[in-house]
């Protein structure tokens, strides 16, 4: 059998012309890690069949005369020139090289303090009740809506609340005599999550709730009575719905656990240990980071924390007083063994020059937010920190925390 070459294969086989070199690139839509770029259609002698894009060496293709470019890092320089290409193999010229940078995102930074709070440094207040002293020195913001949370207080009453936009809601009846305490918060969507304790004096007995829109549920195994103690203070999260919140419960001594949607898991160490504080805790996809101090047997400082209940102890550190966790990236906040404070990413010390503690941290954009505290007999004195450079001063708010938004 004799087979005959197709038209197709004849002109490829006699197609020695390039297409014309790709020109006029331009770009648009830029974004923080994204962008498109156009061009002017090549021509050939036959038909241009494709076009290869390269971005910083790395090669795309498209039939079209745009491209958009996705998840590219933020405020980075991009080089890119194109090559028309027909059915035949031939490649025209390279274009031209055009540069194109991403944005850097503007951020709005929150920052607490008592009976107020500050967005890019003008203060807002925060609704008070008559009689009473507001503290609000957690916050939170979502969806445009900035909440705060703390408790109103007078003589023999604390009461748990929270703020939305400035308006308050408590959280306990105003006119109950247990003590309740609003010790960390998070917030969902529209729902807002905090955790805390119910105390009563005479008998003495407490125990460790959250709240979820003002409806309380009382936590497994917190429950406490006898002689004077002090609760322990909790933190939480939430993660896709579900609700994690660390603390310490009271038998005797202070055991260190943490619940998920309300069932207790008790965590223990890898070495001999006296006493410990729990200061914070972060879930990144499902893993569970809890963070503190720790004295051990010879009553030496250790800053650690869990991840799934595995114990790490941090080098160079006395304390971890705040975690945030990005992916595979570990941020944490605390004082090092010298008595200093500082930032630790993934080991790596950032120092933060003031200060005697670390409210929290917050990672945006790879950018660290550090809220630091100093207190002394005049009061107490916050600066908030952006990658180890102070930004902010406030005075006299309390334990003042920050929180870093993306406009």
């Amino acid at each position: 059998m004799i087979s005959c070459n197709t038209d197709q294969e004849n002109i490829e086989m006699s197609d020695v012309e390039k297409p014309t070199t790709p020109i006029n690139l331009v770009s648009s839509e830029i974004t923080k890690n994204s962008f498109q770029v156009a061009w002017k259609a090549s021509t050939d002698n036959v038909a241009v069949k494709e076009y290869t894009i390269y971005l910083d060496n790395v090669k795309f293709t498209t039939t079209k005369t745009k491209y958009t470019f996705e998840g590219l890092k933020v405020d980075t320089s991009y080089n890119i020139y194109i090559e028309a290409n027909d059915a035949a193999g031939n490649t025209s010229k390279s274009s031209s090289i055009l540069t194109v940078k991403t944005l850097i995102p503007k951020v709005d930074i929150y920052v607490s303090g008592n009976s107020k709070y500050l967005k890019n440094g003008v203060i807002y207040e925060l609704e008070s009740v008559s009689g009473f002293s507001s503290s609000g020195n957690l916050i939170n913001v979502s969806e445009g809506n900035v909440y705060s949370a703390g408790s109103i207080d007078r003589t023999s009453q604390q009461i748990a609340a929270f703020w939305k936009n400035g308006k308050i809601n408590l959280l306990e009846p105003s006119n109950s005599t247990f003590f309740s305490t609003a010790e960390d918060m998070a917030v969902l969507g529209n729902d807002v999550y905090v955790s805390g304790s119910i105390t009563q004096y005479s008998p003495f007995n407490y125990y460790k709730c959250y709240w979820k829109n003002g409806v309380k549920t009382i936590l497994e195994g917190s429950n406490y009575n006898g002689s004077y103690s002090q609760p322990a203070k909790s933190v939480m999260k939430i993660a896709k719905g579900d609700v994690y919140i660390a603390s310490q419960n009271y038998k005797n001594i202070y055991n260190p656990v943490f619940w998920k949607n309300g069932v207790m898991e008790s965590l223990s160490f890898s070495l001999p240990i006296n006493s410990v504080d729990i200061n914070c805790i972060d879930v990144e996809n499902a893993d569970v980071y809890i963070g503190g101090l720790a004295l051990d047997v010879s009553n030496t400082q250790i800053g650690f924390y869990w991840k799934n209940k595995v114990f790490h102890k941090v080098d160079g550190c006395q304390q971890v007083s705040a975690i945030d966790v990005v992916g595979s990236d570990v941020y944490i906040g605390g004082r090092t063994n010298s008595g200093t404070l500082a930032y630790w990413k993934n080991g790596i010390k950032t120092d933060i020059p003031f200060g005697t503690s670390i409210v929290n941290i917050q990672v945006v954009n790879n950018d660290v937010y550090a809220a630091a505290q100093q207190s002394t007999e005049a009061g107490t004195t916050n600066r908030i920190y952006k990658n180890g450079i102070q930004i902010y001063t406030t005075s006299n708010m309390g334990s003042s925390r920050v929180f870093a938004v993306e406009q």
